[in-house]
Formats: C-alpha cells, sequence, structure tokens
C-alpha cells in the first residue's frame, strides 16, 4: 500500500452531479469526466459514473472499421470513433468491422 493511499486498485466509479439526463449504459461526458452511467440519472441527480473498465459503445459511423488496440475519442451524441483531433477516451478492446454499430471500448481516464 502506498504512502497516503485512498483508494486501493484502479479507481473505477466517480460519483457526480449530472447536467443533463442520461440513462444507464449511456457514454457521458460531465465537466472531466468521460463514462457510463451506471443508472438512469436526471439533470441535476448525482450518479454514478463508470470511468474505466470494458464497454460495448456505439459507433459514430457504422461504416468505419476500428481494430483492436485503436485509440478512440469521444464524439457528441455519445458516440466513440477513432481518434483524430478530438479527446481520447480509451482503446478498442476488439475490433470492429464495418456495418457494425457498436465497438468494445476500454475505457481508460490517464489518456485524457
Amino acid at each position: 500500500m502506498a504512502q497516503n493511499q485512498v483508494i486501493w486498485g484502479s479507481a473505477e466509479t466517480v460519483k457526480i452531479q449530472f447536467s443533463a439526463d442520461a440513462s444507464a449504459g449511456d457514454l457521458v461526458h460531465e465537466g472531466n469526466w468521460y463514462g457510463v452511467a451506471e443508472s438512469d440519472v436526471s439533470a441535476g441527480e448525482e450518479g454514478v459514473l463508470h470511468i474505466r473498465g470494458v464497454f460495448r459503445l456505439p459507433k459514430n459511423s457504422a461504416s468505419q472499421v476500428i481494430n483492436s488496440g485503436a485509440v478512440v475519442e469521444f464524439v457528441s451524441g455519445g458516440k466513440v470513433q477513432l481518434f483524430s483531433s478530438g479527446t481520447k477516451i480509451g482503446k478498442a478492446y476488439s475490433t470492429s468491422a464495418s456495418g457494425e454499430t457498436e465497438v468494445e471500448v476500454i475505457l481508460m481516464p490517464e489518456l485524457y
């Protein structure tokens, strides 16, 4: 255990106040965090945001091929795409072929 350690292991969730309604499983950007809402939350309510882990997330374009290990970025509307110039939020856990609407992503808060 490191001196002054508060959380053992990796922090996987944070409690935050949501600025907009979110449904369980939605990829959201709240304040300085990117993550997946644990449950349905109304704007102004406190809720839990998963900031680390593997999640199946919607792709911005079903025609885009995202290979395993590729860096992905957040796109407004709670979608992801290959990193171009936006905010890196993780890496593809598995390959998502053209025509597939989702990709499995490892969320990695250390990237943003």
